[in-house]
Formats: structure tokens, sequence, C-alpha cells
């Protein structure tokens, strides 16, 4: 009966390690991110915004479902005695195709320049490479190394924004060079890191894990463009000037969101794969209390805050949008959990059941946004991120449940 209790308080420390790593290289972007927010115009930071988030969902997608699969099934021990760096050619030939067409599809769409969309190429295959170093690091319980090197491109750029200022050139048009070479690095610094992790000579390939990866892919696909598709939308729907305010916004709000949601994660998998026992509910309930009260702080404190953090250009009461969007940040720390669950331990079955609901989270999502967005503007775009994770959260709790 006393085994939650000594695993909850080793959870917590672990937790709070990974998180501390992220809020350091989340930081570094903060810093990044408010330098270019005050220095840019509203325009030229929604487009900065447009094409991040590109590259988030391109670097987080290039290698589908795959690392998923490989913390599913090789825990430690067998991975130890896998040649796991015999997926590096297989992942690099994935990478590049997966970044290709996607660069093609964004290109479409948004209609950028050449230039941007070899950068944007360029920086999605990096970064969506270095899952693959990372993957392995989580799985020998390296969690600390592993997040900080995944996100590693933040504070390379903010060295690449500071150099600017330095030179009089910060811009819109030098940043996506700055975070194509810091994705570079974080790609070659994370392959050294690796280079110490255990290894053996028992076979591995991408075969073996292709039926988990086919579903993964699908359940991130829909993650990751859950935390972008308002962005995307707002810059047909509205214009770049109103996405600048909305990213300012949502990057004030969901930041703090991110970093819990992301640590929950990256620590909950491995363990639950490993046969650990976790205490979820009052993990649940505790992180509730927590992202709720500090919902309610950031939308009282926004007026003023917003304007001395990103200049007079965001001034104005954004409180009701800084709620919803604190709202669609807590939805999102508690979908980790139960996602973990089911990503790890739940049955093949039970994953194929999760994959269309995940996927219909998009739908609900880009459904609210078209209706919402013409009638309420940027208020309209942060309910139906609100209702959708709320939908997510509540269709991962129950698909979760079933395996009680």
């Amino acid at each position: 009966m006393n085994r939650p209790e000594r695993r909850i308080p080793d959870l917590l420390v672990t937790l709070g390690s990974v998180t501390g790593v992220t809020v350091l290289t989340l930081g570094a972007y903060l810093i990044a991110v408010l330098f270019l927010g005050r220095k840019l115009s509203r325009e030229d930071f929604g487009y900065f915004n447009l094409w991040v988030s590109a590259l988030n969902v391109l670097g987080s997608i290039s290698l589908l479902g795959f690392p998923n699969a490989l913390v599913r099934n090789y825990p430690r021990d067998r991975l130890a005695r896998s040649a796991w760096p015999r997926l590096g050619r297989p992942f690099v030939a994935l990478t590049l195709l997966v970044c290709a067409i996607g660069t093609a599809i964004f290109d479409m769409i948004y209609h950028l320049n050449a230039r941007d969309a070899l950068w944007l190429f360029a920086a999605s295959a990096f970064v969506g490479q270095t899952q693959h170093p990372t993957t392995v690091l989580q799985v020998f319980r390296r969690f600390s190394v592993a997040q900080g090197l995944q996100t590693l491109w933040r504070p390379l750029m903010l060295l690449g924004v500071l150099g600017l200022l330095a030179t009089h050139r910060l811009g819109v048009l030098w940043m996506p060079p700055v975070i194509a070479v810091a994705g570079l690095l974080q790609l070659l610094i994370s392959e050294w890191a690796a280079r110490s992790a255990p290894r053996g000579p028992d076979a591995i390939s991408l075969r073996d894990m292709w039926g988990d990866a086919t579903v993964f892919s699908g359940l991130y696909v829909a993650a990751i463009l859950l935390t972008r598709l308002d962005s995307f939308f707002l810059a047909k729907l509205l214009d770049l000037d109103a996405l600048g305010l909305y990213a300012a916004l949502s990057f004030f709000t969901l930041t703090g969101y991110g970093v819990v949601s992301i640590a929950v994660g990256q620590v909950l998998r491995p363990k639950l794969a490993s046969g650990e026992h976790i205490g979820t509910r009052r993990l649940t309930w505790g992180l509730a209390g927590l992202g709720g009260a500090v919902g309610v702080v950031l939308a009282f404190l926004s007026p003023w805050l917003m304007p001395a953090v990103f200049s007079s250009r965001y001034a104005g009461d954004h409180r009701v949008i800084v709620a919803l969007l604190a709202l669609a940040g807590l939805f999102q720390v508690l979908y980790a959990v139960p996602s973990s669950r089911i990503g790890v331990v739940s049955s093949t079955k039970s994953l194929r059941i999760f994959l269309p609901v995940s996927l219909s989270a998009l739908v609900v999502d880009a459904v609210l946004l078209l209706w919402l967005v013409p009638r309420f503007g940027l208020a309209g775009a942060a309910l139906a991120s609100a209702l959708t994770w709320l939908w997510r959260a509540a269709t991962a709790w129950i698909v979760a449940g079933r395996e009680r």
C-alpha cells in the first residue's frame, strides 16, 4: 500500500528536472521572442510565428510515430541489446521525405518565397532527425539531457538574435537561416551525446514497429497540429497583424503549460513502459489545481504585463482571450497523463480506437475556428482551442479508462 508514496516523490523529482531543463531552453526562446516582438512589426512577428509553427509541425512529425513506437516496443533492457544505430539511415530518408512534402504543401498554401521554403525544409529536417538520438536517451533514463537536446535550437537561436542585434541586422528575413543553423548544431550534438548509450548485436528494423508507428503517426499529427492550427487559420481568416497579436498572447499564456505538458509525457512514457507504478489520480488533481490557479493570475495581470513584455503595440484589455487560452493550456496538460498511458500500456485495439477519436479533434478544431473566428475574432480562436482540448482530454480519459 505504501508503494505509490515511494514512487510519487521520485516521479516529481524527475518531472522537476525535466521541467527545469525545458524552462531554461524555453526561457532562452522567450528572450529571443521578446526581442523579436519588440523589434518587428506585428505583421512581421505574425509571419515569424507562422514560419516557426510550420517548423514545429514538420520537425515533430518528420519521423511519424516511430519514436513513440521505439519507446513502446523497446524498453531499456531490450534496447540495450539492440543495434539501434542502424535505424539512422532509414530515419534520415523518412525525415527528408516528410519534410519535403510538408514544405511543398505549406508553400502552396501560404506562398513562401523560395529562400524561406528552403530554410524551412532544412531546419525541420535537422530538428526532426534529432528525435532519433534523444528518444534513445529517454529510454535509458537520461530524461533531462534528452529534453535539453531536443530543444537546443532555441537557446542557439537566442545567440543568433543577440548577434544580429549587436550588428543592427535583426529582422524577419534573417531568422530562417539562423534557426536552420541552430537545428543543425542541435542534431550534431545530440548524435554525439547518444554515442555512449548502450547497444548490442540484436537486429532492429522499422518493420518491427510499423504497426504501432502507423497509429502513433496519426496521434502525433493530431497532437502537434492542434497546437498550431489556430495560427494557420488566423493567417487566412484574418491577417498577419492579427496573428502577430494572437501569437504574443499565446506565447505569454501557453509557454508554461507547454513546458509542463512536455515534461509529463517525457517522464511518464518510459516509466510506464518499464512497469513502474504511477499514481495518476493524485498527479492529475495536482496538475489541475496548479494550472487553474496560474491561469487566473495570468488573465488578471495580462493588461499590465503584455505591453510591458512585448511593447505598447500589444496594449489593451485581452483578459478574456488570455483566460480562454489558459483553459486550453490546462486541458493540454491534463491530456498528457492519459495519452501517455494509452501510448505505452494500452492494447493495440485501444490504440486503434484512439486514433480516429484523436483525429476527430482536428475536425472539431477546424469547424470551431471557421465558425467562431469570423464572429468573435481572436477570442473565437481562443475559445475554439479551449473547447477542442477539452474534447481531446475527455476522450483520452475515456479510452484510458477502458484498460482498467
